[in-house]
């Protein structure tokens, strides 16, 4: 059987969680190859020592995750205005 006749005979969930698995390994990967890449380009191209280099690539790393959380934080929606709920049963607690 071929690679993608067992790929899709695969339930839907178990796609979406190896797809999500890899998915996070390959971010990590790369994430990891360039902070190792800045520790190498700071010591040096710019010569500074093994503590500054430290420092910036942390001062780096913390703006880049504070600047990605941002970008998840931000919303269509503005405070106190949310989407009406729509084909929801209403409770009626005077039925019970």
């Amino acid at each position: 059987m071929a690679y993608k006749q067992q790929w899709n005979t695969l339930p839907r969930w178990v796609q979406g969680a190896l797809h999500t698995v890899l998915g996070l390994a390959a971010v990590a990967a790369v994430g990891y190859l360039g902070y190792w890449l800045a520790g190498v380009l700071l010591a040096h191209v710019a010569g500074v020592g093994l503590y500054a280099a430290v420092l910036w690539k942390a001062a780096g790393a913390l703006l880049l995750i504070s600047l990605v959380l941002l970008a998840l934080g931000t919303s269509e929606i503005p405070a106190g205005k949310t989407k009406p709920r729509r084909n929801r049963p209403h409770h009626d607690s005077a039925a019970d």
